[in-house]
Order: structure tokens, then C-alpha cells, then sequence
């Protein structure tokens, strides 16, 4: 009996340390329509099995870095015949306040505040955004579930305003469920109403789960956040008799897992007409420096004290109702609010809510030269004039470009863009511009502008958004031409030789040989040696002028005599382990670089 009872311990020991099932589950990033911003999605889910939800991942609207919350929540049965009932609906978690777009079309991640338990069975399942849009797909579905080993997915409805209004179907959420099997202690609780009027008496469930067979054996409450034990009861009451938010912990225990403890912040809201909720509003959101912002404070439940902070560095720079402030830097600024009574404060940050922009003017253009320049941003921007020719283009940032050669330019956003830009290129002066090229979409959604120059013109351009799109962006600006970078010699010893730019006059050309951990060479010669100096690496460019540094900036002179001249490029690694052992034929060992033939092109 004693070798049977050891034996069941040693199980149970095994079952708590063995890894849990991965159950993860992505429906489709496939998506052909968009939310409202603060709708809801709703899908079944039918649980195989007892699952801990961690995250999710899902298709936001907003552009990549915009601060965005979701809340979950469930119904029993299925979402169907249950999207206009809001009691039937049971708030599960939302996220933890780090969830921020990563861009249309990519999955956002959303941390969870506290882990999610669902018992084998069918649940309905709504997602409420906050600041955002979901994506999603729309139409006859072909395929309208999706399902593994753990659980199954079944598409799937939306509403504009989350349990209200018109149920709009068919609607398939894009998106990734974070899960695994429940093997383990999980606390986990609910209550009666949590809000209402003094004095507020809540009766607490208790939903822990636990894998282990013996169940949870203990329980610890504590309803106002206070660290001290308020009741040691598997499903207790309390009474609260102040007004304000309280936190509620419970910490579970099953006597073979590690106790486990969710508190869920905030949670009980004790005579909530005179608990503040903060938010603000500003009669801009963004401009030209110095951008003078009113900010108006909205918040309800009767708030009597307000500390606002302009600069994010923790520190209030007004205690007015409605202040007003003045910002000098450019980039984005982000702000937050605390208003507060006697009964409770409350903080609300937008970040990014300000956008001082020192280019959003012509007369203010920023000059850029050959090459890759940004990133930027149009989030916020004004739409100034003249009216753009194509993409009823707006949300507009000003650039300027003196070209220092004749030839053929061409202007571009093509490069790390991340949302449907429009591009216009004038002559002449701000005030009195001329249009010569406009573009909308020319690689992908994003945009291209061709034109001629003589040496030391000087042009204007915009970068904008089609109907007012915004997002970030780059620019390129590069000269078009004849010239051609051609490998001649391949590397050996695995050590590469990066280009950036094009062999036309006034052209940047930048070059950079990847060193580890020795000394890094490059020259240029006019002829091409192709001489073999040990198994598999050849010395291809003379050495007529040498550089002893892994980098090289430099451009090609607008000199019309180059046009058709040609050099050769190479690099090198000294004193690293070298594809060239010692000897072999130098006293060091060296690898050696692709050797590249450089045409000068007009």
C-alpha cells in the first residue's frame, strides 16, 4: 500500500511538472471589410477540453504603433440569438494597457490582464475594441470555421456598437488565440454586480480551476486592495461601505500546484455617479510649431481636482480644469489626464495625441537630398493648399530637392511605407507652385514621381494620403540612369560586400563590408585581376586606391565626362579567421569580398 501511495505522488508530481498543451489558433488574416472603431465581433467557440487563455492576436485598423484595448467577453451556448442581449454577457478580462497596432494586415498582440478559463463546452465569444477597427472577412463563406485538437472556431458576426444596433453577418474575425490546455491551478472569481450604491453587498463565486484531482482546498479573499485577508470562504460576501474602486485578490491553492492568484484591478466601482472617469478632448491634434492647444477636460463622475502632464516625464504641468499649452518641439507628444474627488481618481494617457509637425507648411519644407531619408509621420496633419491633382490626396508633409546634375529623377515612397500615400512634386515657390507630377499607387499603395532637371533646380513636393490616409513613411530620391553595378568575383570566407545607391552622376554610392571581428579593408582599382591567391578566393580589383576602413560613403561627381567609365570594388577582412589561412599566401589570414564592376551611367 505504501509502494502504491509513493507511486501516486511521483504520478501527481510528473502530471504538475509535465508541460501544457499548446493550443494556440489562428483563423485567417485574409479580410476584405473594418469595423467601426469601438464595435464588437462575436464567434462561437466550442472548447475540447478545459483551456488558459493568455492573449490574443488580431487585425487592427489603426495605424502601427496606435494604442489600442480590447475586452472579452462570454455568453453560455453560443453567440447565436445572443448579440443584442446584453445580459447575456459576462465580462472575462481585458488587456493589460501595453497593446499597440502593429499596422493593417499584421497581427497585433493583445496581453490579457489576467488569464482566461473556459470548461469544455460551447461558449459565445465577443470582442469589444477600444480605439480601433477589427478586420475582418465578409461574404458567403466557403470555410466558416476553424478548429485543432483543443478547441473550434465558428464564424462569426460584428456590430457597430457592441450588443446594440444592427447584427452584421457574415463576419470572420482575423485573429489568433493564445491558449493551452489547463493543466494546473488557476484562480479565478466573479461577483454580483460590482457597482452600485452605498451600501454596496456583493456576493463572490468562486471559479478556480484545477487539473488536480483532489480540487482546490483553500481559498484567500481580500476585497479592498488593502493586502489583509478579508475571508478565507470558497464563495463569501461583502458589504462596502465607502464610496470609491476597489481591487479584489484571490488566491487559490489545490495542495499540489503553486498557489495561484489573479486580482482584478479596479473591480468593484462603490457609488459610481461621483467616481471619476477621466477623458479629455483639444480643439487641434496637431500643426506647425509653436502649436498653441486648448485641452477641454470631459470627465464625469464629478471630479474636483485635475493634474495634467504635456510632456510625458511624470510631472503635472497644470492643475487647471481646461489649460492651455504651447509646444515647441516637433514629434509626436503624448498627454494624460488625472482627475480625482474624494471618493477616487482616475488616469487616462493618449498617446501620440499631439502631433507638432515643423514641415505640415511649404514655407517650412524640409530639404532632402539623394537617397533614403525618414522616417516620417502624417498622422495628424493638416491638408494645405493648393488642392492636390490626384488621390483627393490630404494629411500632407512638405519636402524640397536641388538637383545637383542634369538628368532624370524620380521621387518615391516605395521604401517602409505603411499605409495608401500620395505624392505631388512642384516647381516654382510656395507661392506660386506648379504641379508636374502626382501619383496614388504605383508600387503597391504606394507612390512614384518621374521627372527631368537641369543642375541647381530647385522643386517642392508633398507627401500625403490618399483620401487623407496617414501613417509613416520614407522617401527616396534617386537618379535614374544607365549605370550598372555587375558581380564580377564571388566572395569566399562568407564575407559579403553591401551597396546602397546607383552608378550615375550625382548619385550617392555607399559601400560596407561586413567585419566580425578583425580588420576591414576596401579599394578600387581600374582593371580587374581576377588572380586566384589561395582555394576558392580570387583578388579581383586592382589597388590603386585603398582604404583601410569597412565603409565607404561617397557619390559620383556630376561630371559628364564619367559617364561610361568604369572601376572595379573590393574588401577584405584581416586577422579574423580567414577563408586565406596564414601562408596562404599572406603572413595573416584574410577573406575576401565579391569584387563588383562599377559603369558610371548619365
Amino acid at each position: 500500500m505504501r509502494l502504491l501511495t509513493r507511486l501516486a505522488v511521483a504520478l501527481g508530481c510528473l502530471a504538475a511538472a509535465a508541460p501544457a498543451q499548446v493550443c494556440d489558433l489562428t483563423t485567417s488574416y485574409t479580410s476584405n471589410g473594418t469595423g467601426a472603431v469601438g464595435g464588437a465581433v462575436y464567434f462561437t467557440l466550442t472548447a475540447n477540453q478545459a483551456l488558459a487563455i493568455s492573449s490574443l492576436e488580431l487585425n487592427a485598423s489603426s495605424p502601427a504603433g496606435t494604442p489600442i484595448g480590447l475586452q472579452v467577453f462570454v455568453a453560455p451556448n453560443g453567440f447565436t440569438g445572443q448579440v443584442l442581449n446584453p445580459g447575456a454577457w459576462t465580462p472575462l478580462a481585458q488587456d493589460n494597457g501595453n497593446a499597440f497596432a502593429a499596422g493593417r494586415g499584421l497581427p497585433s498582440l493583445i496581453p490579457l490582464s489576467n488569464v482566461i478559463l473556459l470548461q469544455p463546452g460551447i461558449h459565445g465569444i465577443a470582442l469589444v475594441a477600444r480605439g480601433f477597427g477589427h478586420r475582418y472577412a465578409t461574404g458567403n463563406p466557403t470555410n466558416n470555421f476553424f478548429s485543432n485538437s483543443c478547441m473550434r472556431i465558428d464564424m462569426g458576426a460584428a456590430t457597430d456598437v457592441p450588443f446594440s444596433g444592427s447584427i452584421l453577418g457574415y463576419r470572420s474575425w482575423n485573429g489568433t488565440i493564445r491558449a493551452q490546455a489547463a493543466v494546473g491551478n488557476f484562480a479565478d472569481f466573479t461577483s454580483t454586480t460590482p457597482s452600485g450604491p452605498l451600501p454596496l453587498r456583493l456576493s463572490f463565486t468562486d471559479l478556480s480551476y484545477t487539473s488536480s484531482l483532489g480540487g482546490i482546498t483553500s481559498w484567500a479573499w481580500d476585497f479592498d486592495g488593502d493586502q489583509i485577508i478579508d475571508s478565507n470562504a470558497q464563495s463569501p460576501s461583502f458589504t462596502y461601505q465607502s464610496c470609491g474602486r476597489y481591487s479584489v485578490t484571490l488566491t487559490a491553492s489545490d495542495g499540489l500546484h503553486p498557489p495561484s492568484t489573479i486580482t482584478k484591478s479596479r473591480y468593484v466601482s462603490a457609488e459610481p455617479s461621483v467616481l471619476p472617469v477621466a477623458d479629455f478632448d483639444a480643439n487641434v491634434y496637431g500643426g506647425a510649431p509653436p502649436l498653441v492647444v486648448q485641452f477641454t477636460d470631459t470627465s464625469t463622475g464629478q471630479p474636483t481636482q485635475w493634474s495634467w502632464d504635456f510632456d510625458a516625464d511624470g510631472i503635472a504641468d497644470s492643475t487647471q480644469q481646461n489649460p492651455l499649452w504651447t509646444f515647441s518641439t516637433g514629434g509626436f507628444h503624448t498627454i494624460a489626464l488625472r482627475a480625482s474627488n474624494n471618493c477616487s481618481s482616475d488616469t487616462v494617457t493618449k498617446r501620440d495625441f499631439v502631433h507638432v509637425i515643423p514641415n505640415e507648411e511649404c514655407a517650412a519644407a524640409i530639404p532632402l537630398g539623394l537617397g533614403l531619408s525618414g522616417g516620417y509621420s502624417n498622422a495628424r496633419a493638416s491638408t494645405s493648399a493648393p488642392a492636390w491633382t490626384c488621390a483627393a490626396g490630404g494629411a500632407d508633409l512638405w519636402f524640397s530637392f536641388r538637383a545637383p546634375c542634369r538628368g532624370s529623377y524620380q521621387i518615391d515612397t516605395c521604401t517602409s511605407t505603411n499605409y495608401d500615400s500620395a505624392l505631388e512634386v512642384f516647381t516654382g515657390t510656395c507661392g506660386n507652385l506648379r504641379a508636374i507630377g502626382c501619383n496614388d499607387d504605383s508600387c503597391g499603395l504606394y507612390s512614384v514621381v518621374a521627372f527631368s532637371a537641369m543642375a541647381g533646380q530647385s522643386f517642392l513636393f508633398r507627401v500625403g494620403g490618399w483620401s487623407n490616409s496617414q501613417g509613416s513613411f520614407r522617401v527616396r530620391i534617386s537618379l535614374r540612369g544607365s549605370g550598372s553595378i555587375t558581380e564580377v568575383s564571388p566572395s569566399c570566407g562568407s564575407m559579403p560586400l553591401e551597396v546602397d545607391g546607383t552608378a550615375n552622376l550625382g548619385s550617392p554610392l555607399n559601400f560596407n563590408v561586413g567585419v566580425t571581428s578583425g580588420t576591414g579593408l576596401l579599394w578600387l582599382g581600374a582593371a580587374n585581376l581576377a588572380l586566384p591567391i589561395c582555394s576558392g578566393c580570387t583578388l579581383g580589383a586592382s589597388f590603386d586606391t585603398l582604404f583601410v576602413q569597412s565603409s565607404l560613403q561617397s557619390a559620383v561627381p556630376c561630371d559628364p565626362t564619367l559617364a561610361g567609365a568604369t572601376f572595379f570594388i573590393q574588401g577584405a577582412e584581416v586577422g579574423a579567421n580567414g577563408a586565406c589561412p596564414i601562408g596562404a599566401p599572406f603572413p595573416f589570414p584574410i577573406s575576401l569580398t565579391r569584387t563588383l564592376r562599377i559603369q558610371i551611367g548619365s
